[in-house]
């Protein structure tokens, strides 16, 4: 006779094993587009952002960060519910609630992210404590939200099973295989065709449907008190589903629905490129601006008539004189064509005396069109279009310039690969015996550590370094245009000046500086450039300063 305590535990047969029960369809898609969600969330946060606080390498540091904290505490409070209310309704009901808090995103952060942009025009506050401020308030919700259904499936999955390593995996598999597709098809497909308010508006409808599809599924049983289950109509449900399907959903089919990203005043033309946020705006006098991301600065001005601007564009079209004196031929690289001030500017002074060459390097093509619609890019004779990235077209220029002008800022920050030593290395290989490079930094008024550190790293290539400070009232920045040659050089010399620009040579030799070689400063490498930590710290001190 053998004894209950002899017995062994039942073992699972084939039956019970995860090859002859694969997991619920249902869950692997809704984990495959949560994955998706997440992603496709962190690809278009920064564009959202951009038109307020730009696209610096700090807007993606507080994007990242903020999304894997709101993924890890998700996670975390994800496989504590779970435990709790182990259930497809539940997990559902969720999927629901994360779609409709991302869909509020682009619904909600237009009022805030107006505001923002004016606190940061005006020195208000740092750019990395809002924007961390606004990623936190606008993703964090709903990413914390997607985050807690992968241990809820996992949960939900592997409920009597044995083989919960292999469920974990899959569910873990088909959820990286979402992240991917949320990547590319953000990137390459849903961000440039739709736009990005649309492309979150899209997502959350993706994933609230597949919530509520689930919770359709059960027509309205529950369970009452004494265990048994009763029929409740599902109509509110019901609509209340297919409102959300029909908000999140028409800007596919609406393009534009949802208004301009921006309501400037004179507006003229915006658009979002795979680069940035593109806007044209008129003013009363008939000026035209090229204004990017947060307008912060303008990078390009048409004006009413003639040809000078009254900006830091008059004082570098004054170089030609230092570099290639008439009648000489004249050639010009233009890093940071933009929509063509300095072109259109150089080409109209001087091409009347001697044969003109100008290559625009402009790496978006959304702005090369705004030029071209806008600004007459195509009338500018001796201009050639590059539409191609700064520092790879100079590191496979093969000719010699007689002025190198690098302009391809985004103020107040600054891409950190164009002012480092070894940029600047490369653009005095590509100078004439004679040549000249310009740089042209906008600085905050009255500090001196970011125009010393552009010194610093300047006179580390450059045998002769000289600056050249525009005062600028109209917005909290002066512009530091820097100069670097192999010979000493200086326009208090200069005779003849082309007709219209002698006010400018008189303004330009005013304010023309040597700097010694011994200029205290850091200096930016490849290696190491935290051009955006000094920006960021010199707004939060003006910030600071102002109260």
């Amino acid at each position: 006779m053998t004894g209950d305590n002899n017995e062994k535990p039942a073992q699972l047969t084939a039956a019970d094993t995860f090859e002859h029960k694969p997991l619920s369809l249902y869950l692997l898609w809704s984990v495959f587009i949560t994955g998706a969600g997440v992603m496709a969330a962190e690809m278009a946060a920064p564009r959202l952002l951009a038109p307020s606080f730009g696209a610096s390498q700090l807007i993606w540091t507080n994007i990242i960060g903020t999304i894997l904290t709101a993924l890890t505490l998700g996670a975390f409070a994800g496989g504590k519910l779970a435990d709790r209310w182990p259930s497809e309704r539940s997990y559902a009901l969720v999927l629901v609630i994360s779609g409709a808090s991302l869909a509020a995103v682009p619904l909600i952060s237009r009022p805030f992210l107006t505001w923002a942009s004016s606190a940061l025009f005006e020195m208000k506050i740092g750019l990395f404590l809002i924007s961390l401020f606004s990623v936190s308030v606008f993703f964090a919700p709903p990413v914390f939200l997607l985050g807690m259904l992968g241990p809820w499936a996992i949960k939900i999955a592997g409920s009597a099973r044995s083989d919960l390593g292999s469920v974990a995996g899959v569910i873990a598999a088909f959820s990286a295989a979402g992240s991917i597709a949320g990547t590319f098809l953000t990137s390459l497909v849903f961000l440039p065709v739709f736009g990005t308010r649309a492309t979150i508006l899209f997502t959350a409808a993706l994933i609230a449907s597949t919530g509520a599809w689930k919770l359709l599924a059960y027509k309205g049983r529950f369970k009452t008190a004494d265990g048994e289950e009763e029929k409740r109509q599902t109509d509110v449900l019901s609509l209340i589903i297919l409102f959300l399907g029909v908000i999140c959903a028409a800007p596919l089919f609406l393009k534009g629905s949802l208004g301009p990203v921006k309501s400037t005043s004179g507006q003229l033309h915006e658009t979002e490129s795979a680069y940035q946020y593109v806007e044209v705006v008129k003013s009363a006098s008939g000026r035209k601006f090229l204004l990017l991301n947060e307008g912060v600065s303008c990078h390009s001005i048409l004006p009413a008539k003639g040809f000078l601007t009254g900006g830091c564009w008059d004082y570098i079209c004054a170089l030609p004189m230092l570099a290639a004196p008439a009648p000489r031929p004249l050639r010009v690289l233009i890093l940071g064509l933009a929509a063509g001030t300095i072109a259109r500017e150089i080409d109209h002074f001087y091409g009347n005396s001697r044969a003109i060459e100008i290559e625009g390097v402009e790496i978006d093509p959304a702005v090369i069109e705004a030029g071209r619609r806008f600004f007459g890019l195509e009338k500018i004779p001796s201009l050639t279009i590059r539409a191609a990235d700064a520092r790879f077209f100079l590191k496979t220029a093969r000719k010699e310039y007689d002025l190198i002008i690098a302009d391809a800022f985004l103020q107040p920050y600054i891409p950190f690969h164009m002012i480092t030593r070894e940029f600047y290395a490369e653009c005095l290989q590509r100078l004439s015996a004679d040549g000249i490079f310009a740089i042209n930094l906008g600085a905050k008024r009255g500090d001196s550590e970011l125009s010393d550190a552009f010194a610093a790293t300047m006179n580390s290539v450059f045998p002769f370094v000289h600056r050249v400070t525009v005062d600028n009232e109209e917005t909290p920045f002066d512009n530091h245009i820097f100069t670097g040659s192999r010979r000493d050089v200086s326009p208090a010399g200069i005779k003849n000046p082309p007709h219209g620009l002698e006010r400018v040579l008189e303004k330009l030799v005013s304010a023309w500086r040597e700097l010694p070689q011994n200029t205290n400063g850091l200096v930016f490498t490849d290696d190491r450039s935290p051009i955006e930590m000094l920006t960021e710290r010199l707004i939060i001190k003006s910030a600071f300063e102002r109260r």
